[in-house]
């Protein structure tokens, strides 16, 4: 992405815009949008269950199902996002992390999103922006695989997410 310029600076995303060659060497005008890295945390209770989240989204104009998520936006590493974003999203901190897996893999967006595994949770108090409407639904494995699947969740990398952590569910249901 060296030949390309930014075409658009938004407060998310910035879209460059440059050429490229195809495969058979045609030059060929793309364009790739830019984010910033993001992480995502699957969180396990005590009762097994995942806690999930409904949360209003303005874009959908709805309640929307999710799990804490949220931007690197500064120095700090994705795990201290992660751990950040538990805390004020749902209210726990956690003594086991573990990353599930992390992903790029966007034909025309370009950031990084990070997916971890929370366990050994103690509640200590969530802190939600003023903005954000935040309810914790602890859920299943198998339902939140259900979810996936419907693609409930209006991303298709976190539904991945979901069904990854329900693939290893015997990992995590000891």
């Amino acid at each position: 992405m060296k030949k390309f310029k930014t075409a658009f600076k938004g407060q998310f995303y910035t879209v460059k815009q440059g050429y490229t060659r195809s495969a058979y060497g045609h030059k060929l005008k793309s364009e790739v949008i830019t984010r910033a890295d993001r992480v995502g945390v699957l969180t396990i209770d005590q009762n097994k269950k995942i806690l999930l989240t409904r949360e209003f989204r303005p874009r959908f104009a709805k309640m929307i199902w999710r799990f804490p998520i949220g931007k690197i936006d500064s120095k700090k590493t994705p795990l201290q996002i992660a751990k950040k974003e538990l805390h004020e999203e749902i209210g726990y901190q956690a003594k086991r992390w573990r990353l599930l897996f992390k992903t790029n893999k966007s034909n025309d967006l370009d950031y990084w999103m990070y997916y971890f595994v929370a366990t050994d949770l103690q509640f200590i108090g969530a802190k939600p922006h003023i903005h954000e409407k935040i309810i914790v639904k602890p859920t299943s494995f198998s339902r939140a695989y259900q979810l996936a699947i419907k693609n409930e969740f209006c991303n298709a990398i976190d539904s991945l997410a979901i069904v990854r952590l329900y693939n290893e569910r015997k990992k995590w249901l000891k």
